[in-house]
């Protein structure tokens, strides 16, 4: 969760029934989770294709 001054601020919405003024918290403090985490990891690779039939056969090929 959020940290010092952000709790703080995050409790004070929740309190007064800001739920916007929450949801911009969690929101900015999960992106930033997010963004770290995904920088942790190597690229997935991305497959591109309007046929789902070969998609799935690219699917399985790749073992999912």
């Amino acid at each position: 969760m959020p940290g010092g001054l952000e709790d703080s601020l995050a409790h004070a919405h929740l309190s007064s029934g800001d739920l916007t003024g929450l949801a911009d918290i969690l929101l900015s403090y999960y992106d930033r989770a997010y963004a770290k985490q995904r920088a942790q990891r190597p690229a997935a690779a991305v497959v591109r294709t309007g046929d789902v039939e070969g998609a799935a056969i690219r699917l399985m090929e790749l073992g999912f």
